[in-house]
């Protein structure tokens, strides 16, 4: 019977309600706790606004008129980067949220000088970074196939590279912290999805390296990372920014390649490939910097996560345009190539020296023409 009794003690008393339950069904409760979010919100952001004040109000900066456009851009951008991190940029809900922010942005820069550099920092921070930060496509976007929207993006992260890289900057603090920190980024993303400038992705490396627009392109990206490299071993506070975030350099190092093994690929289709060709050696010392060594530590050596050190070094050392380079210049021009490739069974079992021979058969036939005028 006692038993019994604990079994059914208390059947007939009210449950207490938990602190959710008050939180749901206590009408006082729910306004309290909305105004509790709405302060924090509300705090938060006018920190934060006046954060950036003073980050880029102060008497060093330039165009004080257009920074107040900016500062309050900021502060919008903020709270758009948080929903990104959950939502896709170009969800329905966004888009009040992206207009005002593209209504700010066209406001604000019509008190900026024209060939000021500035505006186009202003773009990457708003517009191209929701996507270049984790590597996100539009809504649309296919690497297998043409993306009218992802074309758009990518023609914007165009104008962002080329005016950052071209045009001054009266607003120092303005070009150290966001163009020389953002521009690798920029340009790694811009290469990654080019292919998606065409109806048919497949082949599309080889049909690019064929086109005038994208071979200029491609060679104006080389300069400009070099010019990057430059202007940052010239500014001491960047070298302890790239000593704290390595990744920075190894971007500029990946997108190099990149536009190198692109740029090269178009020499060789326009028969003028040859060994001493500037692009060949600085694609050599360039993958050499990028793979490093123990008397000179790289980059990415430097990335403390193994993972993430191991997908890069295989994104850049391991995919077939590597592999083809590290077979064709010490057999043509006698100029070995840094990197060990893997050789695992499924390495083997791709057998990637025919792989390489099958796809890269023109270039084989135009470089040994070339070479030896055959």
């Amino acid at each position: 019977r006692s038993i019994i009794r604990h079994m059914f003690a208390g059947q007939g008393r009210k449950l207490k309600r938990t602190a959710l339950d008050r939180l749901i069904f206590e009408p006082d409760r729910r306004k309290k706790a909305l105004c509790f979010v709405l302060i924090v919100f509300f705090v938060y952001h006018l920190g934060f606004y006046i954060q950036q004040r003073q980050q880029w109000m102060g008497e060093d900066n330039a165009h004080l008129d257009a920074k107040e456009y900016f500062v309050a851009g900021q502060v919008l951008y903020g709270f758009r980067a948080l929903l990104t991190r959950f939502i896709h940029p170009d969800i329905v809900v966004l888009w009040p949220l992206n207009a005002l922010q593209e209504k700010i942005f066209e406001d604000g820069t019509k008190l900026l000088p024209k060939q000021d550099g500035e505006r186009y920092v202003w773009q990457q921070l708003w517009f191209l970074y929701p996507y270049t930060r984790t590597l996100r496509e539009t809504w649309d976007g296919d690497r297998r196939k043409y993306s009218p929207n992802m074309v758009k993006l990518l023609d914007r992260c165009w104008d962002s590279l080329q005016g950052m890289a071209t045009r001054p900057f009266a607003d120092a603090q303005m070009e150290h912290e966001q163009y020389y920190r953002n521009f690798p980024a920029l340009a790694f993303y811009y290469n990654l999805n080019r292919s998606q400038y065409l109806e048919n992705a497949n082949g599309s490396a080889r049909t690019m390296a064929q086109m005038p627009k994208h071979i200029e392109r491609q060679q104006r990206l080389i300069a400009w990372l070099e010019e990057l490299r430059n202007k940052w071993q010239s500014d001491p506070a960047m070298t302890r920014v790239l000593k704290k975030h390595p990744l920075i350099a190894v971007a500029r190092q990946e997108a190099l390649l990149s536009s190198l093994y692109n740029s090269l690929r178009a020499v060789i289709l326009k028969k003028q490939f040859r060994c001493d060709h500037p692009y060949v050696q600085l694609y050599v010392k360039t993958r050499a910097e990028f793979v490093g060594s123990r008397e000179h530590p790289s980059p990415l050596m430097r990335l403390r996560n193994a993972k993430q050190r191991a997908l890069h070094y295989d994104s850049q050392i391991n995919w077939v345009g590597a592999r083809f380079y590290k077979r064709m210049l010490p057999k043509y021009c006698g100029i070995e190539v840094a990197g060990e490739e893997s050789n695992t069974e499924f390495d083997k079992f791709i057998g990637w020296d025919a792989k390489v021979k099958r796809i890269f058969k023109t270039e084989f036939q135009l470089i040994e023409e070339a070479v030896h005028g055959n």
